[in-house]
């Protein structure tokens, strides 16, 4: 298995929570993080002190590597974003580190309300899972 860190306060509460879950021991699982290539130094920061705090052993999957390896096309125009291009990312980095399970939390907003809905999402083999939840929309 393995968790998903974006670096955001849904992924800091997360891992928080999986900290003292697993104290006094390390986690028994690697972090992941999708690197868009537009996150704040800070953010990576604080990403790459906090996991070590916790001893925990990160794996990054960049978005930048699938645009130059040709595994996604970077949008281009106003509207351009690497949120969709972080679910290739996120499948090949599964593949490659032979993860059999993902877990972290997502915040959407829901239609017509002024709500935000968190929820845990576990995946099993890489075909089942509903990546259309692993980045924010």
């Amino acid at each position: 298995p393995c968790m998903l860190f974006s670096g955001g306060k849904d992924s800091i509460v997360m891992l928080r929570l999986a900290e003292k879950a697993f104290s006094p021991a390390r986690l028994p699982f690697p972090v992941m993080h999708v690197d868009t290539g537009h996150n704040f130094p800070e953010v990576l920061e604080f990403r790459d002190r906090r996991l070590a705090e916790v001893g925990a052993r990160l794996v990054v999957a960049s978005v930048q590597q699938s645009i130059d390896d040709g595994r996604v096309t970077e949008e281009t125009g106003p509207r351009a974003s690497r949120n969709r291009l972080q679910t290739t990312t996120l499948l090949d980095a599964v593949g490659e580190h032979h993860f059999d399970a993902l877990f972290g939390e997502t915040t959407d907003v829901l239609p017509d309300a002024k709500t935000r809905r968190r929820r845990v999402l576990p995946a099993g083999e890489c075909c089942d899972l509903d990546v259309t939840l692993c980045h924010n929309r």
